[in-house]
């Protein structure tokens, strides 16, 4: 099945550009970012509890840390992980400019190489938090990962 770019794909093909040019000029675009992997509802370790309030507590999250001077955020939504419903675009959309959401349905990912038996499954958090400090930490002077 050959899905159409959406909105979100083109805003950050759009970013991934305009920080490419930043490297090319040596320039750093932020002074503090953060980076984030979240979801609008999971399951606690051994399925004993399902939390759903993700959006409320990534809102507050948000609003703070714009108040405390981080100059962007990076939310990895792993909404998708869980439900195809569910999302924290409603809540990323609240802070146009300020927010970049990747969407992040990967419940695992593999840390070992190709030829492992044990491939070393681990939360797609580890990848996410590699990810964003790959794509944006550059162009920024400090990075926080939550």
């Amino acid at each position: 099945e050959i899905q159409s770019e959406t909105a979100d794909d083109t805003s950050i093909k759009e970013n991934e550009a305009k920080m490419a040019e930043l490297g090319r000029s040596g320039e750093k675009k932020h002074k503090l970012i953060a980076c984030t992997w979240t979801s609008a509802a999971f399951n606690t370790r051994g399925q004993r509890t399902f939390v759903n309030d993700g959006q409320e507590r990534l809102r507050q999250w948000l609003e703070f840390n714009k108040l405390v001077g981080v100059d962007h955020v990076y939310v990895y939504d792993n909404s998708g992980a869980m439900s195809k419903t569910s999302s924290l675009k409603p809540i990323t959309d609240l802070f146009p400019g300020y927010v970049t959401r990747i969407n992040w349905p990967a419940k695992v990912c593999n840390n070992n190489r190709g030829g492992d038996d044990n491939k070393g499954e681990r939360s797609s958090q580890y990848a996410a938090d590699a990810s964003c400090r790959l794509r944006f930490g550059s162009h920024s002077t400090w990075l926080a990962s939550y």
